[in-house]
């Protein structure tokens, strides 16, 4: 799961992972990653996956039919793990309805309308993506790796 001299496709994404995303795309579910593609191949963390609000739901389903464990957390977030053996790691899903970064909230809508697809991950436009990334760093986190 190495990513390739293109960047990260949905191929190299652990098939858990790989397949959710596929069932979304097939639901007509709009998604984005909230963080570069390559951080789908990372054996470590969460995989942020931004929603519209009307679309949770389906998330939730489709993560229950694929043997995800849902996890109650508060809020109106979902979040799933579950064990992908041929990867031989967990992964942990965060599907949610609004980007929330540096005490902001931006509606998915907002983001969703700007993606960008690239070999089968959609993500942020660029200008959104500098700023999820900067600010979570900066503001949230405290530092820029």
């Amino acid at each position: 799961m190495t990513p390739g001299a293109g960047g990260t496709s949905l191929e190299q994404a652990p098939p858990a992972l790989a397949g959710l995303l596929e069932s979304l795309d097939r639901d007509g579910v709009a998604w984005s990653l909230l963080r570069p593609p390559a951080s789908v191949a990372a054996p470590e963390g969460d995989v942020d996956v931004l929603v519209a609000p009307d679309r949770l739901a389906a998330v939730e389903s489709r993560l229950a039919e694929r043997d995800f464990v849902l996890m109650p957390m508060p809020g109106p977030d979902v979040h799933g793990v579950g064990y992908d053996r041929e990867a031989g790691r967990f992964v942990w899903i965060h599907a949610q309805a609004r980007l929330q970064v540096a005490g902001a909230v931006v509606e998915a809508d907002e983001v969703l309308a700007d993606t960008v697809v690239e070999e089968g991950l959609r993500r942020p436009g660029d200008g959104w993506l500098l700023w999820i990334l900067l600010l979570r760093a900066l503001v949230d986190k405290g530092e820029l790796a």
